[in-house]
């Protein structure tokens, strides 16, 4: 495995000073698949003291659970004591964590083989992970069911595997899905939406079926489960682009989802990507923009670079768009916003016009602009306002 000489220098001086330290998790599973992985998470039997003693740039970035993280140039290395759980609350977290000076014990408690694999010039697999890699399948490290009682997002990440590298999920592990589904509600809800962000981001959402007839989403996102029990393909969302907005809305069109933002608010999506999402799921369900004014006047209330991605996940849904992207690519320079009139708010307001009536005259001169753009200049534009509106 190629690490960087910044690794290499923190292992050696661990190793130098008498202490194990293992590169461990994603980074070496990563690596396993021919992946280029560059988060490096060590681990060690080394007490933060002595990690603080041995380097000179040290943050204390976990200092409850033993994480210290060492700056080394540009790397940024978290490395973290040894350590073994007590008692999981609320199907969330450990109560509390006890250093160990076990590779073994650090490792038996983490969720999947392939995440329990670690490195320091050979690979150390203790639970059957370069198996899993090898037979592409997600498998717990013992007991699913122990896993999944212990933390309930666990449940969300294995689908979350599934669908970022396109493993199977072992039959034991659906089968502790299935049983433990209704403790997602103990999960927060900005949790759920980072792993359903990289649900949506990854590169097999087809893999999606592998919870048909789990109804584990029923308590997520019904619209999505029982859109996987019908044998929809998500397929669709990975050969998309990676925007994140584009593929939510091909997510909320193959769940038939009509109005997605009671989701959007449940799982706290910013503003910003509500209104993008929102407003790509109302373009992509107009139908007939056939002609210039029709696509002018929903320019006028969107932006063009939103609109031709509506016009991308049509395509991608197989919705013919030919005619109505030839219209737009003559016309997607002209003026269809308030903002391209050659005429202001102050322009109409010295005309005698105030309050509420100065949008609304913006409003009418749009449109006339949008049916004829020969009318935007300021001259036409205050003569249609003095002959029509005053």
């Amino acid at each position: 495995m190629k690490i960087s000489k910044e690794i290499d220098k923190i292992l050696k001086t661990l190793n130098n000073n008498g202490f194990e330290a293992y590169i461990v998790g994603g980074f070496v599973r990563d690596m396993c698949l021919g992946k280029c992985a560059n988060d490096y998470d060590i681990a060690t039997n080394a007490l933060p003291d002595d990690i603080h003693f041995l380097f000179d740039k040290c943050i204390d970035t976990g200092i409850k659970h033993g994480t210290v993280t060492v700056v080394m140039n540009s790397i940024h290395a978290e490395i973290t004591t040894y350590r073994s759980d007590g008692e999981y609350i609320n199907h969330r977290k450990p109560e509390k964590v006890e250093f160990t000076s076990s590779l073994k014990e650090d490792l038996k408690r983490r969720d999947f083989t392939i995440n329990a694999l670690a490195y320091n010039n050979e690979i150390i697999d203790l639970f059957g992970g370069i198996d899993d890699i090898k037979n592409k399948i997600i498998r717990t490290v013992g007991s699913a069911d122990k896993r999944f009682n212990e933390d309930a997002l666990r449940m969300l990440r294995a689908i979350r595997f599934s669908c970022s590298i396109g493993f199977s999920i072992d039959a034991n592990v659906k089968n502790a899905i299935k049983e433990n589904a209704h403790l997602i509600e103990f999960v927060s809800k900005e949790r759920i939406k980072t792993e359903f962000d990289k649900i949506v981001l990854s590169d097999y959402t087809e893999n999606l079926k592998e919870i048909k007839n789990l109804s584990f989403f029923n308590f997520i996102f019904p619209n999505l489960q029982i859109a996987i029990d019908n044998d929809v393909s998500f397929d669709l969302i990975s050969k998309a682009k990676k925007d994140t907005a584009v593929r939510y809305t091909l997510l909320f069109k193959l769940a038939n989802t009509a109005n997605p933002k009671d989701f959007l608010d449940k799982y706290k999506f910013s503003n910003k990507e509500k209104e993008e999402i929102i407003s790509l799921v109302n373009l992509i369900s107009i139908n007939d923009l056939n002609d210039e004014i029709s696509i002018k006047k929903v320019l006028s209330k969107t932006d063009k670079a939103l609109f031709e991605k509506s016009l991308y996940i049509k395509k991608l849904l197989g919705i013919d768009v030919l005619k109505t992207e030839e219209i737009y690519l003559k016309i997607k320079d002209d003026p269809c916003h308030i903002s391209d009139l050659k005429i202001s708010g102050k322009d109409i307001e010295q005309l005698g016009i105030s309050g509420k009536k100065i949008s609304d005259t913006l409003l009418f001169l749009n449109e006339c602009v949008i049916k004829d753009k020969s009318q935007n200049t300021k001259e036409k534009l205050l003569n249609i306002v003095n002959k029509h509106l005053k």
